[in-house]
């Protein structure tokens, strides 16, 4: 639709009809004429689209109405558009000059320390992963554990550690750690260079 009104100058993409375009989309089913790339024309539908317009929007304005009477959002009392709808017969462009920003008095003020002993989730549920790490835990236990009241963040997180290989996923909801991931990672001891013989004794 929005291809076909650019075939044409002047023509707004939202006077396309919807319906015009699927019936004519429907025609094509077994036909499909001019519908490959390439084929010269603008198409079947395109033709279909712009030979039945809507007619143009016209610039109107009006207050929000709310209609339901059980609607949670109310109309604003204070809004400044008319009840009516009125139409638009000009435009006002108003450019404010922006203001200098005025400095803080205090301009040393020290950055709030980091607080110790915060871990991030990833840590904290391999932690909690690794108290039992032959068994497949829940998404339920996992968040109830660690108290995440967010059971779909969670989720998502988790998927994310699978397509990493820090985690597995065994069942619907249900996680393991990988067999690397089973213990923390610590640095391998550096290798021992291994004695060379005495030259004074060879």
């Amino acid at each position: 639709m929005a291809e076909a009104a650019e075939t044409t100058i002047g023509v707004n993409p939202d006077r396309v009809s919807f319906t015009v375009a699927l019936e004519a989309a429907r025609d094509q089913l077994i036909t499909a004429e001019n519908v490959l790339p390439g084929t010269p024309g603008p198409g079947v539908i395109a033709e279909a689209a712009l030979a039945a317009l809507l007619p143009k929007r016209r610039t109107r304005i009006s207050a929000r109405k709310v209609k339901s009477a059980l609607s949670r959002y109310p109309g604003n009392p204070a809004d400044a558009r008319p009840l009516t709808s009125q139409n638009i017969t000009h435009l006002a462009i108003a450019i404010y000059a922006a203001h200098p920003s005025t400095p803080t008095t205090d301009t040393h003020t020290p950055a709030t320390p980091p607080v110790s002993g915060r871990q991030g989730r990833r840590d904290r549920t391999l932690q909690l992963l690794r108290t039992d790490d032959q068994r497949a835990w829940s998404l339920k236990e996992i968040a109830d554990t660690l108290g995440i009241a967010h059971y779909r963040s969670l989720c998502a997180q988790l998927g994310h550690w699978v397509t990493d290989g820090i985690l597995s996923r065994t069942g619907r909801g249900l996680y393991t750690l990988q067999p690397q991931w089973r213990s923390p990672q610590t640095p391998a001891p550096p290798a021992k260079i291994a004695d060379l013989p005495d030259p004074s004794t060879a």
